[in-house]
């Protein structure tokens, strides 16, 4: 029952809150949204992107920009975040139905920071230098190429997912370049989409459903374990964090119900600290975890057993487990 396959890595992990932090990948709130992704992800070099002549800079900036920057650099602010007050920045010059569309994206960032301009915002989302179209549902967001752009990719990605994915249901990712430089990050909406609130998910899976698997049986474990991986950006479960390293097989015994397996070594692994993630509690956070991920891109998964090979120790967690109550 072991699976892999070829997948993705660009995709940031995220953190469990802490009553299952030692077992978890990401945050999970039924109430509110999880913190920016921090971790995983890391930027990749990629020869994909050029600046367009929108975004040349006497199309971008101010006649006075360098003495602005003289006077924000004199007064103790970084080169990077120079123009605090907005004197200089300004969208790009939308000379294509493309290039309004990005304008507008990042209009709606601003705005909802309520600024005018990322340097009035605070780090790491000052990187912000402009919007491009990328392909079909892709915005492109170049950052100044200063010292830390590139840590800041993952971070910046997500804040504007964040801003401007529920007005823009088109937007399906958003990839981060810097200036000058071959290094570039992706962020998938599908990933976004799993840090909502519970009750967003919700009114998103009334709106916009996802089609449910038409497979079954061991077939439709390894698309769901592999459907889970990829969102996750894993290339198998070695990629993993803390005991979801010790996952070793899936199947499934009946429709709708995906069981993991992990090592027996489970029980007492060094990976997590015994006394402050007992087994049970550890296995409950696998099981509720996978569940969430999985909430929306698999509306036919109506519960997640994570099981210890040969101890008849497991935790079954459903859909109707409180936790995924929109009231919580």
């Amino acid at each position: 029952m072991n699976h892999s396959s070829s997948r993705r890595t660009d995709f940031p992990a995220r953190k469990m809150p802490v009553a299952l932090a030692a077992a978890g990948i990401l945050a999970l709130s039924a109430c509110q949204p999880a913190a920016p992704p921090t971790v995983g992800g890391e930027p990749t070099d990629s020869t994909a992107f050029s600046t367009p002549d929108s975004l040349g800079d006497s199309d971008r900036f101010h006649p006075n920009d360098e003495a602005v920057k003289a006077s924000a650099l004199a007064a103790g602010r970084p080169e990077a975040a120079y123009d605090l007050h907005c004197e200089v920045w300004s969208l790009p010059k939308a000379l294509t139905e493309e290039q309004k569309w990005a304008n507008s994206l990042g209009k709606t960032w601003l705005d909802g920071h309520g600024v005018t301009c990322p340097d009035a915002i605070t780090y790491p989302n000052y990187f912000v230098q402009g919007f491009e179209p990328g392909v079909e549902g892709e915005l492109v967001v170049a950052l100044e190429n200063f010292p830390g752009a590139r840590e800041a990719m993952p971070a910046a990605s997500w804040d504007i997912m964040d801003h401007v994915g529920r007005k823009y249901p088109e937007l399906n990712k958003i990839t981060a370049r810097i200036e000058g430089s071959q290094a570039t990050h992706e962020f998938r909406r599908d990933y976004w989409e799993t840090t909502l609130p519970i009750g967003e998910r919700t009114d998103i899976a009334a709106t916009k459903p996802y089609p449910a698997s038409e497979l079954t049986g061991q077939a439709w474990a390894d698309e769901k374990f592999d459907q889970w991986l990829t969102l996750l950006g894993a290339e198998d479960v070695s990629d993993l964090t803390a005991t979801f390293k010790l996952i070793t097989s899936w199947d499934s015994p009946s429709n709708g119900h995906l069981r993991v397996y992990l090592d027996p070594s489970f029980i007492n692994t060094k990976l997590v600290d015994r006394d402050i993630e007992p087994v049970e509690q550890d296995l409950r956070g696998i099981a509720t975890t996978i569940l969430d991920n999985l909430l929306l891109r698999g509306p036919e998964l109506d519960q997640v057993t994570a099981v210890v090979t040969g101890t008849g120790k497991g935790i079954t967690v459903s859909r109707e487990d409180p936790y995924f109550s929109v009231n919580q």
